[in-house]
């Protein structure tokens, strides 16, 4: 009967040590989730600030870039009254050098220009600041005040135009 009373205690014993390596696994599994979900957390994290840094620097990039706009509208008014005796001029010519480096510094950095007239008149690329009668089609730009710019998908700035209203001329 001891031998029985014996392996009692030890049948108790193993089966509470099972009970407490049970436990340890499930507590364990229990981290193991907890630490799947903080990576997983962290991995959407970072990708959260890696998209906003990328924004954030296209967008400091075009508020940079925009704020050079009415500079290259001062180079081409300059330049549209220029007296004709300057034309040939070198130190005039060096002005216009530096003009054309600033223009091609926006073209590698992805600018195009919108606004050229005979297009077709488009509120997403144009501003229209007068409609006059023309003998070109309606809704065509005849005149433009300020050329546009835009970076890939993103206006920087509308071209400011004239636009077509049509023939003042009935028939």
């Amino acid at each position: 009967m001891n031998n029985i009373i014996k392996k009692g205690i030890n049948s108790s014993l193993i089966h509470s040590e099972i009970i407490k390596v049970s436990d340890h696994v499930k507590k364990s599994d229990e981290h193991l989730e907890g630490w799947k979900r903080a990576r997983a957390d962290y991995e959407n994290l970072h990708a959260r600030m890696t998209e906003e840094i990328s924004k954030a620097r296209k967008e400091g990039k075009i508020d940079a870039i925009r704020s050079f706009l009415d500079v290259i509208d001062y180079f081409d008014s300059a330049f549209a009254s220029m007296p004709k005796d300057l034309e040939k001029n070198d130190w005039a010519n060096g002005i216009k050098y530096i003009q054309k480096a600033f223009l091609d510094s926006l073209v590698r950095m992805g600018i195009t220009t919108v606004g050229e007239i005979g297009e077709k008149f488009d509120p997403q690329f144009h501003e229209p600041l007068e409609h006059v009668a023309s003998d070109e089609p309606e809704g065509t730009i005849v005149l433009v005040i300020a050329k546009g710019y835009v970076m890939g998908d993103t206006v920087l700035r509308p071209a400011r135009v004239k636009v077509s209203s049509g023939s003042s001329e009935k028939t």
